[in-house]
This record gives C-alpha cells, structure tokens and sequence, in this order.
C-alpha cells in the first residue's frame, strides 16, 4: 500500500513541475505578444508621424 502512495505521490511531483513549467511558457509567450503587438503599434505611430512631415 505505501509504494503505491509514494510511487503516486512522485507522478504526482512530476505532473506539477510539468504542468507549472507550461504555464509559466504560456505567461512568457502572453507577455511577448503583448510586447510583440506593442512595439508594432509604436512603430505604426511613428510611421505616421514621418507620412505628415
């Protein structure tokens, strides 16, 4: 009975390390879009700028 709880337990270990590994790559890749669109909306201004000049 106490392997199957221990051997349960380390699933269970791997499973978190697994599933907080993903979702701090689904954060990052989040974060890098909204950086992504953000420089293409500064660049966007800027080339509107330079069109009125």
């Amino acid at each position: 009975m106490h392997n199957i709880i221990a051997r349960e337990s380390r699933n269970y270990g791997q499973w978190m390390e697994t599933a907080t590994l993903t979702f701090s790559i689904m954060q990052s890749s989040k974060e890098l879009g909204k950086t992504k669109s953000l420089s293409s909306q500064i660049l966007q201004v800027q080339h509107r700028q330079r069109q009125r000049t």
